[in-house]
């Protein structure tokens, strides 16, 4: 009888205690039905990890894969009819000699792209596209649709899934005020296996993401709309590279990305730090430490790729974002520890080379891309830290007065969208209250 007294006595008081307030009113923490709601997501990931493991028609994600055929998967995917639709790859490159690589694209509706292209050459330094920090370039004429992963002067296409992808750029170059021609033909090539963040993300990680969260039906209607399919896969990129006429060779470890998904509204995103490096043992790793509040506050995900291509899932990270740079200064010398595989590590990063770019119609998203020293459990490396900051600066008018009168068109029917969408979502909450 006591016993049952005390149980009830517990239970009430745990039901009236208050879940502890977001850190900086962003960042959630473990609540009182925390543990229950861990319990009930694992059971819901690996449930939908079964039953979808061949692909799911209502979309992938938590435990599903979306699209399990790779032919399919690596081409460039159809876009939604959501006005922010997109479809993104990235690539990573470095060797030990001191070459560092980035490109990226993200194809949005009527052939704009968000493009990005950074290059470190040992004797003669930091390269960027002389456009930068804009990102935006239309690659069709009056608005039609495009289907490529490119943008003027550069493209990448895949040439055999999963296996070989052909990156090609000829142009400019900017160093500082000066500009260099530069053209390369490379291939990013692999033999490894892909990790698809649809169903291969460890469902500790993100069991501890979501049950951070309050679990309302605004909230899983943003779970199913702001959800974005990701896979990464580790190799290697090769090719010639050619600056002010001077042509070399570069072998490089490699890193690709592909993205896709209904929208990609950056604008929901407050924060992250992507971290991709390559160790001298032929190890490789990605990191992401992800805070968009509508979905997961607080999200640490990332995998080992060993020597030979064996995939270990990070389970837990202690880095967190509200003790790095949330004053809108990324840290230039910073560590923290992740376990993966059943062992824990230790990371130490060093800055070597940062610029700054901008993605989005309004630039909601503030890019801080740097190239990075590292040392894991004693072991060195080097690679690219990206941290992602919210912004509302909006684009400035020295970029966007030159846009073609289509797209300012199209910009009016996006806001005009997004209060519609606003508005709907508004009376739906109404409705339930």
């Amino acid at each position: 009888m006591v016993f049952i007294s005390l149980l009830i006595v517990s239970l009430y008081r745990m039901i009236r205690r208050k879940d502890p307030e977001p850190i900086f009113g962003v960042y959630r923490q473990r609540g009182k039905w925390f543990w229950l709601k861990y319990i009930i997501f694992t059971i819901i990931f690996y449930i939908r990890k079964l039953r979808f493991r061949k692909g799911s028609k209502s979309g992938g994600g938590h435990g599903a894969k979306n699209i399990a055929d790779p032919n399919l998967l690596e081409k460039p995917q159809p876009l939604s009819d959501h006005p922010k639709a997109f479809d993104a790859v990235f690539y990573i490159g470095g060797n030990s000699e001191g070459y560092r690589f980035i490109m990226g694209t993200e194809r949005r509706h009527k052939g704009l792209v968000h493009a990005v292209l950074y290059l470190v050459v040992p004797d003669i330094g930091f390269m960027v596209l002389p456009q930068l920090p804009d990102t935006m370039m239309f690659t069709t004429n009056f608005g039609k649709e495009g289907n490529a992963f490119g943008g003027p002067g550069f493209i990448s296409e895949p040439i055999l899934p999963m296996n070989k992808w052909r990156l090609r750029y000829r142009g400019q170059m900017r160093q500082g005020e000066k500009l260099h021609d530069v053209e390369f033909s490379f291939e990013f090539t692999s033999q490894f296996r892909y990790f698809d963040f649809d169903s291969d993300i460890s469902p500790k990680a993100l069991a501890d993401a979501i049950s951070r969260e309050p679990w309302t039906q605004e909230y899983f209607q943003y779970l199913r709309t702001a959800h974005q399919s990701h896979y990464e896969q580790m190799g290697g990129i090769r090719g010639t590279l050619k600056v002010n006429g001077e042509a070399r060779t570069i072998d490089m470890q490699g890193f690709r990305d592909h993205s896709y998904g209904f929208k990609r509204d950056w604008s929901l995103m407050h924060r992250y730090a992507f971290i991709v490096f390559f160790l001298e043992d032929g190890r490789s790793i990605s990191m992401g430490i992800i805070s968009q509040p509508c979905t997961c506050s607080a999200l640490n995900t990332g995998y080992i790729c060993t020597q030979k291509g064996k995939l270990h899932p990070v389970d837990w990270c202690d880095f967190e974002l509200y003790q790095h740079g949330e004053d809108g200064i990324p840290p230039t010398d910073f560590a923290y520890q992740f376990s993966a595989g059943g062992r824990t590590h230790t990371v130490q990063i060093m800055v070597d080379h940062e610029s700054v770019h901008y993605v989005g119609s309004q630039w909601e998203a503030k890019m801080v891309e740097r190239f990075i020293s590292v040392q894991m459990d004693g072991v060195p490396g080097y690679g690219v830290a990206e941290f992602h900051y919210n912004n509302k600066t909006g684009r400035p008018e020295e970029y966007s007065a030159n846009d073609p009168q289509w797209y300012k068109n199209v910009m009016t029917r996006e806001a005009e969208y997004k209060k519609l969408e606003y508005m709907s979502m508004s009376q739906a909450n109404d409705k339930k209250k």
